[in-house]
């Protein structure tokens, strides 16, 4: 119940209330009753049999009503102008709010003496009852997953309801699970549904409900979107295995499945049998050598060359459009240890007339055992040749070719042939595998004695003639004295070019650095590159010493080594002060600069008994009062400032002061235009 009073003076009011009357739930609307009273709350009456026209407008829903004054008799009580009906359409969730205006007309009129009735204009909130109107999801319970069966419960507002319900997920069309169902649902999305969208590993389902009164829907279809669902387990892709292959030529056709050589081998990653589900594809392949930190990230990929030998298990899995990740697939593989064919023998004179060659062999391959079978031949032959001239020619003693032997060690062989004894010969041996070949020469077998050996291109002296003009055996005297074979420089006189560490130069001479390392430490990359002389100790080689000058710095750095190592190295850096009895220009100051190419620049030179002379014109500097002119470099400060007399423009005499640390500056009578410092001697 609503009170509102006129605007009059006559303290009168509307009373209205507002009841409801019916709710149709199908239509969703109420019917609602407003009941209007006039009444006067003074104890003189009020008395018009006629209020020419006076009503009450009442408007709510867009539907307008009207009441009629008709005859006042109030006496401290009210009247009871009538009842009036609206009908109230409700919003599609079942609530209602609504406005409800009052207006009067014609009351203005309505007086008495001084006393009127005035007007009313206002207007009131109604909320309405809410009327039970469309189902909703109340909640989703079961495994998330395709395949598997959802249960859908639905929150109903009326017992008597009905519903029909669809669902859609990973972006299928509606599915319809029919019509007169309750409050429970059940339905099983299918995992064909993944296909919709492969490269996603969840998705979302939504869910459509229409609530029905008999064959009457009730409001509007509700939807509940956005419930999480994923693949079915078991849903990754699959690899069925990884086949290793080895596509070096050189290894290929010796070893076995699964079986590669250290160093040679190139290891090639083909994915078999791999599948992705539900239409996903597959997007990235990975494959390790587990421990190796040696992997491929394709199909075909080549894997590095082993650095490692022994056995090993490779790993392998793919991933799919979705992310979703393989199972892993284990190979085991056997990586056979390679090292470089090694030889070294020695050849010397045998038999009793000492015209057969005899070799001492120790040699070694990488047998590459496969399945008990040496896979790695082992071959090695010989070649001589006079060492004086010809040419190499094969020789078949002492060779080997076998895939049984694998090494030797200390085994001696004859060559083939008669080798003259009063000959040298030169023995070349070669050792070689299925990978490599190397070959060696050993030291020359030299003949039975040699005092002296003329050829055409030289002279040997104690052995036969091999290389150079003069080819000799042992020490060399000149003057009965014995001559020195060591070299401090190349042939040429020029600085032996050195690399690797400064540490390991421990024979005198002079040597350039080609970016040596322990060097000084304030170095830049340039300073790498200098000249190092090295001089060691008559007879303890615990003490070296060294200096080094880089090639573009005017600086020397020196160290020593001693019983306790390299000592650090020491930096000597030459002065700039002047040689005694050595002239030297000054450096001008403030603009000063030299007079002309006919006078001597301003000079200054150190004597011995600490004197200093002077020399030299200049002009055109600031020839303002204790401003500086120049600076002499001194090897210590002068005792004491010094005053001075020069000579300036018209021959006239002015006074400078020399400060204690070398710099003239003006006193008086400078002028710009010349300045003489000539047969000025400075004592200290």
């Amino acid at each position: 119940m609503t009170i509102q009073y006129f605007s009059g003076n006559w303290h009168s009011f509307l009373e209205f209330n507002v009841t409801t009357a019916s709710q149709d739930r199908v239509a969703n609307l109420s019917i609602a009753k407003v009941t209007v009273s006039i009444g006067f709350e003074q104890n003189w009456p009020i008395e018009f049999s006629n209020t020419y026209g006076a009503y009450v407008g009442l408007q709510m829903a867009g539907q307008t009503r009207y009441l009629s004054f008709g005859e006042l008799f109030l006496d401290g009580s009210k009247k009871n102008l009538g009842t009036v009906e609206f009908t109230v359409p409700h919003d599609e969730d079942g609530s209602a709010t609504r406005t409800l205006s009052v207006w009067t007309g014609s009351t203005d009129g309505i007086t008495y003496n001084n006393w009127y009735l005035g007007s009313i204009n206002t207007s009131v909130t109604q909320t309405f009852a809410k009327i039970p109107r469309m189902s909703k999801v109340a909640s989703v319970s079961g495994t998330r997953e395709l395949g598997q069966e959802l249960t859908v419960t639905l929150d109903r507002k009326v017992e008597s309801f009905t519903h029909q319900v669809w669902y859609k997920v990973w972006g299928s069309d509606w599915y319809d699970l029919g019509t007169g169902l309750g409050t429970t649902v059940k339905f099983t999305p299918s995992p064909e549904n993944a296909r919709k969208n492969v490269n996603v590993a969840s998705s979302t389902f939504d869910i459509c409900v229409r609530t029905f009164d008999g064959d009457k829907q009730i409001g509007i279809d509700e939807y509940s979107v956005g419930w999480y669902i994923g693949l079915p387990s078991g849903t990754q892709p699959r690899l069925e295995t990884i086949e290793l292959v080895d596509k070096a030529k050189a290894t290929k056709d010796i070893v076995g499945k699964n079986t590669f050589v250290q160093t040679f081998s190139e290891m090639v990653g083909t994915f078999k049998g791999m599948e992705g589900t539900y239409g996903s594809t597959i997007k990235t392949f990975h494959a390790e050598v587990v421990g190796q930190k040696m992997a491929i990230t394709s199909n075909g990929g080549t894997f590095q060359f082993f650095k490692n030998f022994g056995d090993y298990n490779v790993e392998a899995y793919v991933i799919d459009s979705r992310g979703l990740k393989s199972n892993v697939v284990t190979v085991t593989i056997k990586v056979l240890q390679y090292f470089a064919p090694i030889l070294s023998f020695e050849a010397v004179r045998g038999g009793g007339d000492q015209q057969t060659i005899v070799v001492r062999r120790t040699a070694r391959i990488a047998p590459l055992m496969v399945d008990g079978v040496q896979k790695n031949p082992m071959r090695l032959k010989f070649k001589v040749k006079p060492a004086n001239d010809g040419y190499f020619t094969d020789n078949k003693g002492g060779g080997i070719d076998s895939t049984v032997i694998n090494s030797l060690t200390n085994s001696n062989s004859d060559l083939f042939g008669t080798f003259a004894a009063d000959k040298a010969w030169i023995v070349e041996g070669t050792i070689s595998d299925a990978y490599a070949s190397f070959t060696f020469t050993a030291p020359i077998v030299g003949p039975e004695e040699v005092v002296q050996c003329r050829t055409p291109k030289g002279t040997s002296f104690g052995k036969v003639w091999e290389k150079g003009s003069i080819d000799a055996k042992g020490d060399i005297y000149s003057h009965n004295e014995l001559v020195q074979v060591g070299r401090l420089t190349q042939i040429d006189g020029k600085s032996i070019k050195m690399t690797g560490s400064a540490n390991d130069l421990m024979k005198t001479g002079l040597f350039y650095s080609y970016g040596m390392s322990d060097l000084p430490s304030n170095l830049t990359g340039s300073q790498l590159y200098g000249y190092i002389q090295v001089n060691t100790h008559p007879s303890d080689e615990n003490y070296v010493m060294q200096t080094y000058t880089p090639y573009d710095a005017n600086v020397i750095y020196m160290r020593r080594k001693t019983n306790y190592g390299w000592q650090p190295w020491v930096r000597f850096t030459p002065s700039d002060v002047p040689i005694s009895g050595q002239w030297s220009n000054a450096t001008y100051l403030n603009g000063w600069r030299n007079y002309s190419n006919d006078y001597n620049p301003v000079q200054y030179k150190l004597n011995g008994d600490g004197s200093i002379e002077l020399r030299g014109s200049c002009k055109g500097g600031n020839a303002t009062q204790w401003k500086e002119v120049l600076k002499i470099n001194l090897p210590t400060k002068l005792e004491k400032t010094t005053f001075i007399r020069g000579m300036t423009k018209d021959y006239n005499l002015c006074t400078l002061t020399v400060y204690e640390d070398g710099r003239i500056v003006v006193v008086k009578d400078v002028n710009s235009d010349w300045l003489c410092l000539d047969g000025i001697t400075i004592t200290n």
